[in-house]
This record gives C-alpha cells, structure tokens and sequence, in this order.
C-alpha cells in the first residue's frame, strides 16, 4: 500500500484505516491536552495519566461527532452545492451547539480530575477549556472536509482523463474502420498507372499507402500518446 492508496482509495478498509489514524492522532493530542500546564494546573499532578485519560474521554465526542455532522451533512448539502450562506450559518450553529456540550463536559472534567471538585476552579477556566475544545472540534471538521474535497476532486480528474483515454482508443478504432478496401484497391490501381508511366510520384504514393496502413494497423495508444510499430 502507498500513500495514494491510502488517502484516495475507496476501498474500505482504506477507508476505516484513514479515520482510525486521524482519531488515533486526535485522540494522543487530547491525551497530550490533558497533562499541559494550563490544564493541571491546580489538579493533582500525581495522577497526570488519569487527568490525560479524563481529558480524552471528555472532549473526543463532541470533536467526533462534528466531524461526521460536517462530513455527512454540511458538506454534501451545502459545500458540494457552493451555498455559501446556508454553508456559514450551518457552520456557526454547529459551533455553537459544540461549545454547549464540551461547556458541560468542561465542569464534569474539572469535577473529576480536580481533588476538590469545581471548588476554587474559577469559571472563566472552566469556559475557556470547554472553548478552546470547541475550536478544536471545528477544525478537525474543517480539515476532515477539506481532504473529502481533495479527495472529490482528485477523482474527478482521474475520471476526466480516463475518459480522455478511452476517447483516444476509439478515436484510433476509428481511424482503423476507415480503411475500406476500395481505398486500398484504388491506390493500387493508382500506384500501378504511376509505375507503367514511369512516374516519380510511384514511390512517394507507395510510402503514403504504407504509413496510413501501418498506422491503421499496428498504431496503439499508449495514454495520450500514439505509438506506431517500430
């Protein structure tokens, strides 16, 4: 498997892969969030692994469940239709209800991580963690969109120039029906008066006949390019 397989296949389980990856970097940032200073400060820092695995398991729903709203609902509907305005208010109303929800897993994480509870944690703390996870929900959304369009539109241009090709073959399957053999008989004839003349023109009609069969005949398309028999 190479990366080109990985990030564009649709197969699925390149599909499964690429987001159990993606979720298992998201998750190690939030497992990284957990034991920042600004986070343990006040907690207990003899217990970080738990205040970090706190931390995971309050604030990875809400990223989770804004990424597959923004895949599964705002980019098809809006995004993939260029509405820009239903896109932006879509986007908002969808930050606000994260910010509702990691608000309330804010006080539950500083309730369980905290050995006092909420007890001396201002609230201001409370509700700048609870948005600053908000803020990284919708950018995890966002990113995860703008590989899903990367993605679209790199199947778009496979598409195109598979289409391309295929024009190409037939243009050349083509070009080999033409040659009926009332054409050929006619050069003949025509190369045989040349001859009996005496005429110059003979072996320049000879080479004419022969490339256009030698091309109807053995020419292949090897992508965009025509290569004749060698």
């Amino acid at each position: 498997m190479n990366w080109n397989e990985f990030f564009f296949s649709d197969n699925s389980r390149q599909h499964y892969l690429r987001h159990g990856v993606f979720w298992l970097i998201f998750s190690l940032y939030y497992y990284a969030q957990g034991i920042s200073p600004g986070c343990i400060k006040g907690l207990d820092p003899g217990d970080l692994f738990l205040v970090s695995f706190i931390s995971v398991c309050c604030f990875l729903p809400a990223s989770i469940t804004s990424v597959y709203i923004m895949l599964g609902f705002i980019y098809p509907r809006y995004a993939l239709r260029s509405n820009a305005f239903l896109l932006a208010v879509s986007c908002l109303l969808l930050f606000l209800v994260v910010n509702l929800v990691n608000f309330s897993f804010s006080f539950l994480f500083f309730a369980w991580a905290s050995p006092t509870g909420l007890e001396g944690i201002p609230l201001l703390r409370i509700l700048s963690l609870g948005f600053i996870n908000s803020i990284n929900a919708m950018l995890a959304a966002i990113f995860v969109a703008g590989i899903r369009f990367t993605r679209n539109l790199y199947g778009q241009r496979m598409n195109r120039h598979e289409l391309l090709k295929k024009r190409k073959r037939m243009e050349l399957q083509m070009a080999r029906a033409s040659i009926h053999p009332d054409f050929i008989l006619e050069c003949l004839e025509n190369v045989m008066d040349h001859v009996s003349k005496d005429s110059d023109e003979a072996a320049d009609i000879i080479i004419e006949l022969s490339d256009k069969l030698s091309y109807s005949l053995y020419g292949e398309v090897a992508g965009n390019v025509v290569v004749a028999k060698g």
